[in-house]
């Protein structure tokens, strides 16, 4: 404690410090550890004890929100994200930081961690991409280019509808994108998939619009159901190729 009081600890003084809190589970000491009043800076924050270390200590100690405070503090958007989706599944959490995010922090942030959210929260996040691609006129926001929305194609492997969705608000959405090209050729091969389906989250409170079944066709299995079901998809692939035939005369 004396070696960070001046300034003196390394990376192990703080993991051996962090160790013992942890360890004796003195959430007190922990606590005054960690945190600060609300004036101390992102730079000043980084200075008084190696960042890295602190968030995996608390983190592999289950002291989850005591290493995403760290981690916010420092400006650590990785780890921040990485605590709130693969060890407390805060998708809402994820999603609201993401949004308060500038456009350029945001883009990284969804390259590496969208595929997650994509999954569990397939509609809140196809609009966030959505809103990031695409010209806005919101003035609370920092100006910047739209994002390219080929560069999130990755996290749409398992979620083919939702990417649909995606790439036609896109296309139809104010001047067109850069990435005109791959955008369409991408939407040809969709219309023309003889069935689309989204790999759906069994945890995920609600389903995307676009996942949705019919009330007819989710009855009780039997040969009604099911016929309900195949004349739903034989509807929906008509359709799609209806949007196919109209994407190639454009």
């Amino acid at each position: 404690e004396s070696l960070h009081h001046h300034e003196m600890a390394n990376a192990d003084h703080t993991t051996l410090l962090l160790n013992c809190y942890t360890k004796l589970k003195d959430v007190t000491k922990l606590d005054a550890f960690i945190h600060v009043d609300s004036g101390v800076s992102c730079e000043d924050y980084v200075r008084r004890f190696d960042i890295e270390t602190a968030t995996k200590v608390c983190r592999s100690s289950g002291y989850y929100d005591h290493a995403l405070y760290v981690a916010e503090h420092a400006g650590e958007t990785s780890w921040y994200l990485r605590i709130l989706l693969e060890d407390c599944q805060r998708f809402e959490d994820a999603l609201n930081y993401l949004s308060n995010l500038s456009s350029p922090r945001a883009v990284e942030a969804l390259k590496k961690y969208g595929k997650m959210l994509v999954t569990s929260r397939p509609e809140e996040t196809t609009a966030l991409l959505m809103r990031l691609c695409t010209p806005t006129e919101d003035e609370s926001r920092e100006p910047s280019p739209p994002a390219k929305p080929a560069d999130f194609i990755h996290l749409f492997a398992q979620q083919p509808r939702a990417l649909m969705v995606f790439f036609e608000y896109v296309l139809n959405s104010g001047p067109e994108p850069l990435s005109e090209n791959i955008l369409r050729t991408t939407l040809l091969e969709l219309y023309l998939t003889n069935k689309l389906t989204d790999s759906v989250d069994p945890m995920a409170p609600n389903r995307a619009v676009w996942q949705q079944v019919s009330p007819r066709a989710q009855g009780p299995s039997g040969s009604g159901a099911a016929a309900a079901r195949e004349a739903e998809m034989t509807q929906e692939y008509g359709d799609r190729l209806d949007k196919a035939f109209a994407l190639l005369r454009g």
